[in-house]
């Protein structure tokens, strides 16, 4: 006796697991992307020699942040300082002072398998 199957398509459920994994994986990234600026900022600003007459508040380590665009699928970093171009001057220099490339040190310095491993990780969960 012949029975007869039906079959179900499954993929509005997966496409809508794999939207909300790719969410996830963007604001894990931007996590560590923040936190490796930090540490980048640490390295080459708050545990070198003071000089000239600056003093270090602490307000671009604490205003590191990233910005999750899900549409685009991709991650904004940035800095909220109040005068805009700071972190900027910083990271490249000035001719009154030298770069400290802890943007790019958090973005490409020693940090890729970090982020691939958190992508994967993420990318690689099943259904909620």
């Amino acid at each position: 006796m012949a029975k007869d199957v039906t079959f179900k398509s499954s993929k509005a459920a997966v496409m809508r697991q794999h939207e909300k994994n790719i969410g996830k994986c963007l604001t894990a990234l931007g996590m560590e992307y923040t936190a490796n600026a930090q540490a980048e900022m640490d390295i080459l600003i708050y545990n070198t020699p003071q000089r000239g007459s600056y003093v270090r508040t602490g307000n671009m380590r604490a205003r590191q942040t990233y910005q999750v665009d899900a549409q685009n699928r991709e991650v904004i970093v940035g800095n909220t300082q109040q005068d805009p171009a700071y972190p900027l001057y910083v990271t490249m220099g000035t001719r009154h002072m030298e770069a400290r490339p802890f943007m790019q040190n958090a973005v490409n310095g020693g940090y890729s398998d970090d982020y691939r491993a958190i992508a994967q990780s993420i990318m690689g969960e099943g259904f909620d």
